[in-house]
């Protein structure tokens, strides 16, 4: 009987070098690119943290939520601060202009003609 001779194909050496570059590079990969990108990820931690103690403190962002949410009486301006009158005019013609041009009403510039 004959036993069978054991033949090398043609992809098995092709296959054997791209696992072996892939490892290469996959190991390339992860110590220059990986450590960089490592730094990176560091500092954007160290930023959020600044942000969140620093810039944006949830304490000082609460008790201000809390002062507004409290006593919102303290924040409405006095309606009377509002209806205070500005007319300066003595004068029939420019009290007429003053008028239409506090009025606020583009419309009525039209009764000047």
């Amino acid at each position: 009987m004959l036993t069978p001779v054991k033949v090398q194909g043609q992809f098995e050496p092709v296959l054997c070098d791209f696992v072996g570059r892939s490892r290469t590079i996959n190991s390339t990969l992860e110590s220059v690119i990986g450590g960089g990108l490592s730094a990176i990820n560091g500092v954007l931690t160290t930023i959020q943290q600044f942000e969140q103690q620093v810039v944006w403190p949830a304490q000082a962002i609460a008790q201000a939520r809390g002062l507004v949410g409290g006593n919102p009486g303290h924040l409405q301006p006095d309606q009377e601060h509002f209806h205070i009158p500005i007319s300066s005019a003595t004068l029939a013609n420019p009290r007429q202009l003053e008028a239409i041009l506090l009025s606020r009403v583009p419309t009525r510039s039209r009764d000047l003609r």
